[in-house]
């Protein structure tokens, strides 16, 4: 199958992220073609990721290798370098004429919680407190409001930090099939044995963490590398 307008478009956006040359994204393309093209159909993937960096177990055989461009699962690749993913915003498809306004274009780097732990504490957080007018919401509310802000900005404060050791936090087994959509998400969280599992892997994550506080941080440092789906779980 060649390439059309929309897997062009595509092209010329990984080129300017990656700033990766036009044949190189093209033929990165062409590898997962019908991926690629699925994406453009109303019954097909409504997200890919595409990655550039040393895929994994890469690395350990060869200290040469050079990062590479690739459409990754973002269940289970690791972030060392920024990653970009398109969405597909029109349910019934894409088209040459539409590709511009029917797919969105997203960045995230390997430093994003820390980015949405700074906008939030040092920009929106700000901007709430000095809000002179809440309309309906009364003073109990807002207050409320505030509060629960600011501990998401502590949350992705002691996230961000939990990165910097070579030490993975495992994640429950129901997450990797889990649906991310509101309305499963509402479902999983009224799911008791869901929930017991979440409850479980969080009592693990704060043992492995007051161990790390304990030993004194002697891991080596890591990459700052992270499970993709958990920026999700927590930007969500």
């Amino acid at each position: 199958m060649a390439l059309d307008g929309r897997h062009r478009w595509i092209a010329r956006q990984l080129c300017d992220v990656y700033g990766v040359a036009n044949d190189t994204a093209e033929k990165a393309i062409q590898k997962r073609m019908d991926c690629v093209s699925g994406l453009f159909e109303a019954s097909g993937p409504t997200t890919l990721t595409w990655f550039y960096q040393v895929p994994e177990g890469t690395a350990a055989n060869s200290f040469q290798a050079g990062p590479q461009l690739y459409l990754g699962d973002p269940q289970v690749e690791k972030v060392s370098n920024k990653v970009v993913y398109f969405q597909r915003t029109n349910p019934k498809g894409v088209t040459e004429k539409t590709v511009e306004s029917d797919l969105l274009l997203g960045e995230l780097g390997d430093q994003a919680l820390d980015s949405y732990r700074a906008l939030l504490t040092e920009l929106f957080l700000p901007l709430l407190k000095e809000q002179g007018n809440w309309g309906k919401s009364s003073a109990e509310n807002t207050q409320e409001f505030l509060q629960t802000a600011a501990k998401l900005s502590k949350t992705l404060v002691d996230a961000a930090s939990s990165t910097q050791s070579d030490i993975e936090l495992a994640l429950p087994e129901k997450v990797g099939a889990m649906d991310l959509r509101p309305a499963a998400l509402t479902k999983a969280a009224n799911d008791v044995p869901t929930m017991q599992a979440f409850n479980d892997a969080l009592t693990s994550w704060c043992k492995t963490v007051e161990l790390l506080i304990q030993v004194g941080c002697l891991f080596p440092l890591a990459s700052n590398a992270l499970p993709f789906h958990l920026l999700r779980l927590v930007v969500s």
